[in-house]
């Protein structure tokens, strides 16, 4: 008998372990957008990214603040290098208001590094009033190897540098263009009759409207703009868990009549288009059913 409770006590010690594993693992696969809270906010927001000559590592860090603790806070941030895919980091916490996030890597050779982060709480006034805070940030970094030492920097200082940015950024933004080109012809649409938006230039937004959009409007889009992108990309990415596949941006198309927007991708040789209605009544979240996936 003693035999037996002394293995169901091992048990419920190795059960409790991973329970708190599990706590402590910030990662949610949902997020939701409810109306914008009228007096809490996002009061502190940053992305960075910087070289430790030191450690001879790029430090990609993430920090965010709410004005009051909430339900809910959440912040998830991607990375991508020369246009590809190079990173994700996201976490969660109930009932608090200070979020930080921090992963480092090595350089490369010839590298043009994007970030963009969303900061989102969730604040749940009563049963039935739920409001939401939000905010995003980006930053960028040149990496360049010269001999045996990187140069490495945000802003280009010389004429040296600028060249390399213009070179490194004129490169990117062609093999963004042309994989873009591809999902638009798959899908045959007119750029025509849509605004193109690469993912990392949604950030304007945070204080600009969108073509056509009130600041107002702007803000309910970009809240559930970026509920449907974690719900049908980021989780979707984390289902990878290590070994995610390499693939390049997402373009976001903003349709001219204003009557919807559409977010397009590819992963594992799989074509995604998510579309996100929008009409004067209502704004409904990036969806991904049957009729918005086409396999390649």
């Amino acid at each position: 008998m003693h035999k037996y409770k002394k293995h169901f006590i091992i048990f419920c010690i190795i059960f409790f372990i991973f329970i708190l594993y599990q706590m402590n693992n910030k990662t949610t696969t949902t997020m939701k957008y409810f109306p914008i809270d009228k007096t809490g906010f996002i009061k502190e927001a940053e992305t960075s990214l910087s070289y430790n000559l030191d450690q001879h590592n790029i430090d990609w860090k993430v920090h965010s603040s709410s004005s009051l603790p909430v339900y809910l806070r959440q912040d998830v941030s991607l990375l991508y290098e020369n246009g590809v895919f190079k990173g994700l980091q996201s976490k969660w916490e109930e009932n608090g208001s200070t979020l930080t996030l921090d992963e480092k890597f090595p350089p490369s050779q010839h590298a043009f590094l994007q970030s963009i982060s969303f900061h989102h709480g969730e604040i749940h006034h009563d049963e039935s009033t739920i409001t939401s805070i939000q905010n995003m940030t980006h930053a960028k970094l040149y990496t360049i190897q010269e001999g045996s030492h990187f140069n490495v920097f945000s802003e280009p200082k010389t004429s040296t540098e600028r060249q390399l940015v213009k070179e490194l950024s004129s490169q990117t933004t062609q093999q963004l263009q042309l994989h873009w080109n591809t999902l638009i012809d798959h899908y045959q649409l007119s750029l025509k009759d849509y605004d193109v938006i690469p993912l990392d230039k949604i950030v304007t937004y945070n204080d600009h409207p969108l073509p056509g959009q009130t600041i107002v409007s702007t803000t309910s889009i970009i809240g559930q703009f970026w509920e449907g992108l974690y719900n049908n990309y980021l989780t979707l990415l984390m289902s990878y868990k290590e070994d995610i596949p390499t693939h390049y941006m997402p373009v976001i198309l903003l349709a001219k009549d204003q009557t919807h927007l559409l977010v397009l991708f590819e992963i594992d040789n799989e074509k995604h288009k998510l579309i996100q209605h929008i009409s004067t009544e209502s704004i409904s979240s990036l969806q991904n059913g049957h009729d918005a996936v086409i396999y390649g």
